[in-house]
């Protein structure tokens, strides 16, 4: 049965941040990476690695409402950032928390992470038979 309001449920899905253990998130050096090298001078380590996650599961989540979205034929709720966009900024992230080794590796798992989103949507919006 379609639901009339349909919403992703990131429970469901493979979310790659969803590898990254909190505590790990206070061991990264966020100056090691060169994405972050200059311009964050001003934070603690573990400021600056917290502020990176935080943000890393924003971009996740405006990847996940884009998909989502298109595949209902809805319009983009994120119209300020293209998924390219995000799947750079990604690709850094991932890799300072060693989600993944670099483009190719986020590239799999964003694609993985969108099929399984499409496929949720299909079925919450009753268009998967």
């Amino acid at each position: 049965m379609a639901e009339d309001n349909p919403r992703p449920n990131r429970l469901k899905l493979p979310i790659p941040s969803d590898q990254v253990a909190q505590e790990a998130v206070s061991r990264v050096d966020p100056w090691s990476h060169p994405a972050y090298a200059a311009g964050y001078k001003n934070f603690s380590q573990e400021d600056l690695a917290g502020s990176i996650y935080i943000a890393m599961r924003s971009k996740e989540t405006e990847l996940i409402e884009k998909t989502f979205a298109t595949a209902l034929g809805r319009g983009d709720p994120h119209p300020d950032h293209t998924r390219e966009s995000l799947v750079e900024s990604l690709v850094a992230d991932y890799q300072l928390f060693g989600v993944s080794s670099g483009r190719q590796h986020t590239d799999q798992l964003l694609r993985d992470l969108e099929q399984a989103v499409r496929a949720q949507a299909l079925n919450k919006s009753g268009r998967n038979r």
